[in-house]
C-alpha cells in the first residue's frame, strides 16, 4: 500500500502544493440498509471546502468484516468523477482508495461512493483512519458512520396490508439519480409522487397499471435543487411515504 500511495502523491505533487483550510471535513452518514441487497452505494461527503482545492487524495477506511465488505468504489455523479482512482482491500477490515486528477475539486458534496457488500445482519462502524490530500496534508475533521443491515419486514405499519412494501431509496443521499423499489402482492393501479418539504408536488407519474411483484423506479432529480423530498406510492388500498435527500 505504501507503493500505491507514493505513486499517487508523486503525480499529485506535480500539480498541487500547500495545505487545506483547517475547517475542511469528511462526513460519513448513519444508514439503515437492506440485507437483501447484494451491494449498496455508500456516500462519503466533503464539506467546508471554502477557497481550498483538492487534486488528489488517499483514504483508508476501516469496518467490521463480519457485517460487510467494501469491494470497490463508484465515482459516478460525484466530485471525483473525472479523476483516476485505484482501490483495494489492505486487510479483511480495511479498504484503501487513492485518487488523482488534473481538475481540482473546489466544491462540497459527495466525494465518492463506497460499494458495500452485506454479509450478515448487524451494525458496523465505518471510519476513515487516514485521509491525506495533495502533497500529504492530513484532514483532521472526520466523522464516522454507523451502517446497520437488517431484514426487510413484510409490513412496516399496522395499517399496511401484508405484502405491500415501499423500500428506502438508495443511494440516499443521492445526486442526481436514485432507485426506489416497491412490492405489490396483486396487480394494481399505482400513483407515484414526489413532494418538497413544503408539501408542493414536484413530480408525479399517475395511473400506472402494474403487475404483482417487485418494481423499481429510477428517479432523476437533475432539474431539482438540493434538499429533502418526500416520495409516495399509493394504490386503491395502500399508501406509503418516505423521505430522501438530494445533495448536489
Amino acid at each position: 500500500m505504501i507503493k500505491l500511495k507514493t505513486i499517487f502523491f508523486l503525480i499529485i505533487g506535480i500539480f498541487a502544493s500547500g495545505s487545506l483550510n483547517a475547517q475542511v471535513s469528511i462526513s460519513l452518514p448513519d444508514s439503515v440498509l437492506s440485507i437483501q441487497e447484494s451491494e449498496v452505494m455508500y456516500p462519503i461527503y466533503l464539506e467546508n471546502m471554502a477557497t481550498d482545492s483538492i487534486l488528489g487524495y488517499t483514504m483508508e477506511f476501516k469496518f467490521n468484516p463480519n457485517i460487510l465488505t467494501v469491494s470497490t468504489f463508484n465515482s459516478t455523479s460525484t466530485l471525483s468523477s473525472s479523476f483516476s482512482a485505484v482501490g483495494n482491500n489492505d486487510t479483511d477490515s480495511t479498504f484503501v482508495l487513492s485518487v488523482a486528477g488534473a481538475n481540482p475539486i473546489y466544491n462540497n458534496g459527495v466525494l465518492i461512493y463506497l460499494v458495500l457488500n452485506p454479509k450478515s445482519v448487524g451494525e458496523s462502524i465505518i471510519e476513515v483512519v487516514d485521509f491525506e490530500v495533495n502533497e500529504g496534508s492530513i484532514v483532521p475533521n472526520i466523522s464516522s458512520g454507523a451502517v446497520i443491515f437488517e431484514e426487510i419486514a413484510t409490513s412496516i405499519h399496522s395499517e399496511q396490508p401484508k405484502g405491500f412494501l415501499l423500500e428506502q431509496n438508495y443511494p440516499n443521499p443521492f445526486n442526481p439519480v436514485t432507485r426506489i423499489k416497491y412490492t405489490l402482492p396483486e396487480a394494481s393501479v399505482v400513483d407515484f409522487s414526489v413532494f418538497d418539504v413544503t408539501g408542493r408536488e414536484v413530480y408525479s407519474n399517475l395511473n400506472q397499471a402494474k403487475s404483482a411483484g417487485n418494481h423499481t423506479i429510477n428517479f432523476d432529480a437533475t432539474q431539482y435543487p438540493s434538499g429533502v423530498y418526500i416520495y409516495r406510492i399509493s394504490t386503491g388500498s395502500y399508501i406509503s411515504t418516505k423521505k430522501m435527500t438530494l445533495i448536489k
